[in-house]
């Protein structure tokens, strides 16, 4: 019998809800809401879960820290334990993290969720090496594991498999499982026939973005071009409209309904393509203006009225140090939505805004 996952409360439901939408203001005033009448250690708990959730890092560790001193509970300071592990990596302080990991594992070995935060934090204190043998392990046994823990163990393994030669094998593992865990994706499918391979000359193919950002966009237009190679009228579907001009410069419509597209397209996750193009390893990268480059992608017009919702500075400074590390001639720009967030919060670094950043 394979564990289920425990079904969702409504305030986490509806949190995630307004997040998928970027209500994030919204978001945080409800949770702002709910934290004056928490009354329970365990209600606590669940406030930083939540804080931390919509990336509000410093309520997340003051609530995270009030349970931990708290409580003389077990099973409330294992949560606690479990919810600092994941603040303390989306600081980007791993050795933190593994601080808090550690200690819980002392009290149950075998918890996915604990090891999972392990590959995380191993991840981004540069020990790859480490990660990778925990995803192995938990891959060997995952027949005792949930769905959403498999999943999440395959998505992991994809990166390592590519780095292998599995290329192909771990392009699958990504884009696949990011999918099932709606990470970038919207689910809902096209009322279109989903085209997964194959060439049909003239037929309009809906090429989808879903969810993903603007780095993400950008790469994605060679597979328009490969579409289009195969005899496809490749179309550009999002609703949002922002990387529009990118896209009609060279050569692509671009739609934001589905009223105009004819009945007998195909369909498919832009992000997606390649694993049904084949592509082959050789040609699955985009050239840069330099190897000393690194763009640094910010994000400021969802936080706009949300100050607590940006991530902090030592985020920013932890990986930018750990990039320079890596290559010490790295040169760092800022393409953003919002130029003067970007110079409020990394005064130092060039910044573009995403209209003109190409």
């Amino acid at each position: 019998m394979k564990p289920e996952s425990e079904p969702q409360d409504p305030l986490s439901f509806v949190i995630e809800w307004l997040e998928k939408r970027d209500e994030l203001v919204l978001a945080e005033q409800l949770i702002d809401t709910f934290a004056r009448y928490a009354g329970s250690i365990e209600e606590f708990n669940a406030i930083a879960k939540l804080y931390l959730d919509i990336t509000c890092f410093a309520k997340a560790e003051q609530y995270a820290l009030k349970v931990l001193h708290l409580t003389t509970d077990n099973t409330a300071k294992y949560n606690c334990r479990a919810n600092l592990a994941k603040l303390y990596n989306h600081f980007n302080e791993p050795k933190k993290s593994l601080f808090y990991s550690n200690q819980n594992l002392r009290v149950d070995g075998g918890s996915p969720d604990t090891r999972l935060e392990q590959v995380f934090s191993y991840f981004l204190n540069g020990e790859k090496a480490e990660s990778e043998r925990i995803l192995r392990e938990l891959k060997a046994g995952e027949e005792t594991l949930s769905e959403h823990h498999r999943n999440i163990v395959n998505f992991n393994l994809g990166t390592y498999d590519m780095m292998q030669g599995k290329f192909l094998e771990g392009l699958a593992g990504f884009l696949l499982n990011v999918q099932k865990l709606d990470l970038w994706f919207n689910n809902t499918p096209l009322p279109f026939r989903h085209w997964d391979g194959g060439a049909y000359p003239g037929r309009t193919l809906i090429m989808y973005m879903s969810g993903s950002g603007f780095g993400d966009e950008l790469i994605s237009i060679r597979w328009m071009d490969n579409a289009r190679d195969l005899g496809f009228r490749p179309v550009y579907y999002n609703t949002r409209r922002d990387m529009y001009p990118f896209f009609r410069e060279n050569g692509y419509e671009c739609i934001d309904d589905l009223d105009s597209v004819p009945s007998d397209s195909m369909w498919c996750f832009i992000m997606q393509a390649p694993l049904w193009l084949k592509v082959k390893p050789e040609y699955e990268h985009m050239d840069t203006n330099g190897e000393n480059i690194c763009v640094i992608n910010f994000r400021g017009g969802d936080m706009v009225g949300n100050p607590g919702g940006f991530v902090p500075r030592v985020y920013w400074d932890n990986a930018i140090q750990k990039m320079i590390e890596y290559n010490p001639n790295m040169e760092f720009c800022i393409v953003t939505d919002d130029v003067e967030a970007a110079n409020e919060m990394l005064p130092e670094y060039p910044a573009y805004h995403n209209d003109m950043a190409w």
